[in-house]
């Protein structure tokens, strides 16, 4: 995948978030225990993922795989954290919770765990 595709999905899937994260949207009513904190971690894993490909696979960057892990974990991080106190700042209809940073946090946890687990896989890739 060429630089601006890998460009394309970082972006996008960084607008995506955004919107999820600051629109003036309603999720349906889940009726599984803590199922919006289940949403986080799959959305930060999934977020995660997408930066580290972004990183380890661009031709521009050229970083090594723990570079890319790193840089990919602190920004997916960095970014939640961000997005959490924008609600309450930028918001009236959404407010800071720290169980979502929890969340993104523990969805960033394993998507570096499954990473490193599928290493030697995605360096043939």
């Amino acid at each position: 995948m060429g630089h601006k595709n890998l460009s394309f999905l970082a972006a996008a899937a960084t607008l995506v978030l955004t919107y999820l994260s600051l629109g003036n949207i309603s999720a349906p009513m889940m009726t599984v225990s803590n199922s919006d904190k289940i949403a986080h971690s799959i959305a930060y894993f999934v977020f995660t993922w997408i930066w580290f490909v972004f990183f380890y696979f661009s031709e521009k960057f050229q970083l090594s795989f723990v570079k890319s892990l790193l840089y990919a974990s602190v920004l997916c991080f960095v970014y939640g954290v961000l997005m959490e106190v924008s609600q309450g700042v930028f918001t009236t209809y959404r407010y800071v919770e720290l169980f979502d940073i929890v969340a993104n946090t523990s969805g960033i946890v394993i998507a570096v765990i499954f990473i490193r687990i599928l290493k030697n896989t995605l360096v043939r890739i």
